[in-house]
């Protein structure tokens, strides 16, 4: 009897192929998932699982405690496909895709209460990559954080408005590891240009009022709170009634610069220094701003008779029986404790 081989391979053929989609379709309990050096396997079986893992437990504190379970595809023992999780509750939480075992493409992100959108994240080989945008949910799915990735770094454009999602507080852009634009959080108003200090810089202080200081710090804890929830946003103070600039310096390409008012003391300060530790000794923003704040102090003490009283009456008691000159560190020092009233 002549036999039809073609036949034969055509019917195996169809058989293997019956036989692949079986095993990719699989569908299991988490509890029969065991890892064996980074490889998922079905108890008891000897090849890397393929197919899909049903309840895997799944859990996040952000941006608020929630614990359920996902549903994530396999291939050769490595996450590789969808991964779907929803709360205890029903709520889906995460979607997001996977390649070999990491991130690949879009992570969507649910928040728990609400069930509203919060983030989506993209990602290439386990590494942010591309725009990331994240959402207030508690304010309407409001657009608060937006900033783009390359290979786990920031490039190109950085934008972080409030909490409402109506005030732009941080809008950056990135060359190189290094940001040029605007930063304003908590008391903080910051410029930079190629990753240093460029501009005014502008420090705030809470109003003296014991009440409206109080006030303030109770709206900075309740805005920081969501802010850290929601790892985007951010909130500013310095713009609110009763707040003060407690302190102001401008920079030009990350160089402290003092103003004209004081160049001429900070100027004697500086040759003093310069005379004690070398004419090559690098003179940092740390001592500009020092002695600036020095000739600062200075010269309250020469407007007010009542420090410049007290200052003299330091001079003329160091000077008893010595014949030494008087060092621009130790006058420093002696204004400040007539300040302080000591």
């Amino acid at each position: 009897m002549k036999t039809n081989y073609p036949q034969y391979k055509t019917a195996l053929a169809v058989i293997a192929a019956a036989l692949l989609l079986t095993a990719c379709g699989k569908k299991i309990d988490y509890r029969e998932a065991v890892n064996q050096r980074g490889l998922v396997y079905r108890a008891s079986e000897s090849t890397p699982f393929n197919g899909t893992i049903k309840n895997e437990p799944w859990g996040t504190s952000y941006p608020e405690i929630a614990t359920g379970s996902c549903s994530v595809e396999y291939k050769e023992g490595l996450r590789d496909g969808k991964m779907l999780c929803t709360s205890a509750n029903g709520i889906k939480m995460v979607e997001s895709e996977w390649r070999e075992g990491k991130k690949n493409g879009s992570e969507k992100l649910w928040e728990a209460t609400t069930s509203k959108f919060w983030r989506e994240t993209h990602y290439k080989d386990g590494k942010k990559d591309g725009v990331e945008e994240v959402h207030n949910p508690y304010e309407n799915e409001v657009l608060i954080s937006k900033i783009e990735w390359g290979n786990d770094q920031k490039v190109g454009s950085e934008k972080v408005w409030d909490i409402t999602g109506k005030k732009l507080l941080k809008d950056f852009t990135w060359v190189d590891g290094k940001q040029t634009g605007f930063s304003n959080f908590n008391l903080e108003q910051r410029t930079y240009k190629n990753g240093k200090p460029d501009g005014v810089q502008r420090t705030y202080g809470y109003p003296t009022d014991f009440n409206q200081s109080q006030a303030l710090v109770d709206k900075v804890s309740t805005a920081s709170s969501i802010v850290e929830k929601l790892r985007g946003g951010m909130y500013f103070m310095g713009e609110q009634p009763g707040v003060v600039v407690y302190k102001e310096e401008i920079y030009a390409d990350g160089v402290w610069q003092v103003k004209p008012k004081n160049q001429s003391c900070v100027n004697t300060k500086m040759t003093e220094y310069q005379t004690a530790e070398g004419k090559n000794v690098i003179i940092g923003n740390l001592e500009l701003s020092r002695w600036e704040s020095a000739c600062e102090q200075t010269a309250v003490i020469t407007a007010n008779p009542q420090y410049k009283a007290c200052f003299d009456a330091k001079v003329a008691h160091f000077h008893e029986g010595l014949d030494i000159r008087l060092t621009s560190g130790m006058q420093d020092q002696y204004e400040k404790e007539c300040l302080q009233g000591q």
